[in-house]
């Protein structure tokens, strides 16, 4: 077995003990550097006038770079401020400290306005400061129509309005030629006319049609009066009314042929034809025995039998 001297164990023992101190201390600063590595700061936001506005806590080293800015009507954020004086957001903290927002007012700014003018088949624009009127263009065209004004809505616009918003003006227009069309329902004639608004129609030429007289013009199935001014566009349809026909027979008696005449019921016979028969001198024609009245209305089927004088009678006496 070894023996140690006795000097020899005192100076172990020293160095045991210095090591042990040694690792003691070294755990120690281990274990407050962890404390402190973990420490957590509260961060107060506080108004101008004291106000706590939020309260969050943030770990050691962290800073405030992801605190949303408070908002304020009527101002801007400017920046941070600690102690009244600007406090850098990326600032690592290692401390509860309480900071303040710091804002301007927000910059009165002149606004610009759209006016939009919509002529119906085109629209143009407008930029105009607020406050400022709009400058009222030329009065638009459009043919065979009258032009009213810019209307907002069915209101009419003042063109001495401040302008303080977007607007759509919309060109407004009255028809003042209107057109009169002819519905001739088969017949032939005028088919379309133009007047101005609030005149009177004069009556057309009666259209015709074969095998019909012209009765009247109607307007939705009335009569239309050519008594009333004219607001609108209009469709005037023509009404007929069939004719009736009767027969007139010629019945030469010997004589050349002559054609019937188909004429129109009530009606006379225009002109009656006169036959020729050889030997023989046309005197009239007769009507159930008697002399027919070229004068006569004709209202039923007729025969007319040619009535001759022989011309040796004539020769003989």
């Amino acid at each position: 077995m070894r023996k140690y001297k006795k000097g020899n164990l005192k100076e172990n023992k020293k160095i045991i003990l210095l090591g042990l101190i040694f690792i003691i201390t070294l755990i120690g600063t281990v274990l407050i550097t962890l404390v402190n590595d973990n420490r957590k700061y509260t961060v107060k936001i506080v108004s101008q006038d004291g106000e706590l506005l939020q309260e969050i806590t943030v770990k050691k080293g962290e800073n405030i770079s992801k605190v949303l800015e408070p908002e304020k009507d009527g101002y801007i954020f400017v920046s941070w401020l600690k102690d009244g004086v600007y406090y850098d957001e990326d600032s690592p903290i290692y401390e509860d400290i309480t900071i303040t927002p710091n804002y301007t007012e927000t910059p009165d700014v002149i606004k610009n306005y759209t006016v939009t003018f919509n002529f119906g088949e085109e629209v143009k624009k407008q930029t105009i400061k607020e406050g400022n009127k709009i400058t009222k263009p030329d009065d638009p065209e459009k043919e065979k129509h009258k032009f009213l004004g810019w209307y907002v809505g069915d209101t009419l616009f003042d063109f001495d309005t401040i302008i303080d918003k977007d607007i759509v003006l919309m060109a407004k227009f009255e028809k003042n030629i209107l057109t009169i069309t002819y519905e001739l329902n088969g017949g032939s004639g005028i088919k379309t006319e133009e007047i101005e608004k609030g005149s009177l129609l004069n009556k057309p030429k009666e259209p015709t049609k074969f095998g019909y007289h012209f009765d009247k013009w109607t307007n939705d199935d009335q009569e239309f009066n050519f008594n009333i001014k004219i607001e609108e566009d209009i469709t005037l349809k023509a009404e007929w009314i069939a004719i009736e026909y009767v027969k007139v027979v010629f019945n030469s008696d010997g004589g050349n042929v002559i054609n019937n005449q188909m004429i129109e019921k009530g009606s006379k016979i225009e002109e009656l034809p006169i036959p020729k028969k050889e030997g023989y001198t046309f005197k009239y024609w007769s009507l159930d025995g008697y002399e027919f009245d070229k004068n006569m209305i004709i209202e039923n089927d007729i025969e007319l039998i040619a009535i001759y004088e022989d011309e040796n009678d004539l020769t003989n006496n």
